[in-house]
């Protein structure tokens, strides 16, 4: 399977991919059993200014929505029977991403998924990438789709606008699942001062979306979430070792900053056990993309805490 939803990953995963990194063990009241470690898998690398069109395999109908004044976002709807699911991708990817994960939930549920503003086939406007308006991107394209009331899945900066959007909205969200994404993504603001340290440009709306941030307020979700986080052993270990193998002295001393910089990001997640209808899950040997390259255990417990007082149909 490929990252074919993530334009700018290239050799090492890109940057989107430090965004939920977590280092070691945390607070979590479950733990899945360890797979095998895997690779993440190697993509196209695309211009910021025409990302590389992804393979489309995957069954879905595709469509743009109006959101505001000369501003699209696309749906993918892969169908299926039940209550309504949502797929929110991470920063530099699109909805694509889930290809392989999302359809898997179809026959229990009727799936979508969004590519917010600034990439893919959405519309890549000069403004509007602070977390209210991106939040009010997901609201507007939901009345587009007739969608009242749906559950979540957020991956990495994704988790903002789950939060952000359960906060100002509590009666149009049934559940959340966050997909290595529940943390203060504020903490990647500093980031600003370092070198950039992958191959390629900055992608334009990257610094737009990370400064507008903010702190997230999970004391106003009132809807069950589902944390799922990523355990590596190490710094190193977060990239695909092909990637960090190919990578000179000097891009790996920039890696490591990087991520190293990142660590109060790292300490700001979420313990969902703690909260009255949620829970926690660390999922080790896993990547920054574990719905992908642990896609079983995460799709069951997805499918598990989703389809709770579901009635299949």
């Amino acid at each position: 399977m490929g990252l074919k939803g993530s334009w700018w990953l290239g050799v090492t995963l890109g940057f989107s991919s430090t965004l939920g990194l977590s280092v070691a063990p945390g607070c979590g009241r479950a733990s899945a059993p360890a797979p095998q470690p895997a690779a993440a898998p190697a993509t196209q690398h695309g211009s910021a200014a025409a990302p590389a069109a992804p393979k489309d395999t995957s069954p879905h109908r595709a469509q743009l929505v109006t959101v505001a004044r000369d501003v699209n976002v696309e749906v993918l709807d892969w169908g299926g029977s039940g209550a309504p699911v949502v797929f929110l991708s991470g920063l530099g990817d699109v909805a694509h991403v889930f290809d392989d994960f999302a359809p898997a939930l179809t026959d229990r549920f009727h799936v979508y998924g969004i590519t917010r503003r600034g990439f893919g086939a959405s519309s890549q406007p000069p403004t509007g990438y602070d977390i209210a308006t991106r939040g009010e991107d997901l609201r507007r394209a939901l009345d587009a789709l007739h969608l009242d009331r749906v559950s979540l899945v957020g991956h990495s900066i994704a988790g903002d606008e789950l939060t952000w959007f359960a906060g100002a909205y509590p009666a149009r969200v049934e559940r959340l699942v966050y997909l290595d994404a529940a943390f203060d993504h504020s903490h990647l603001i500093p980031l600003k001062s370092l070198p950039w340290p992958f191959p390629g440009p900055v992608p334009p709306p990257f610094w737009p979306i990370v400064d507008g941030c903010g702190h997230p307020d999970y004391a106003k979700v009132q809807a069950p979430g589902l944390a799922v986080y990523a355990i590596m052993p190490s710094i190193e270990s977060f990239f695909p070792p092909e990637a960090w193998a190919a990578a000179d002295a000097a891009a790996q001393a920039k890696m490591r900053m990087t991520l190293e910089a990142l660590q109060p990001m790292f300490a700001s997640r979420v313990d969902f056990a703690k909260t009255p209808h949620g829970r926690t899950l660390d999922v080790p040997q896993a990547t920054h993309y574990l719905f992908i390259t642990n896609r079983e255990v995460v799709l069951r417990h997805t499918r598990a805490f989703l389809s709770e007082g579901q009635t299949v149909r």
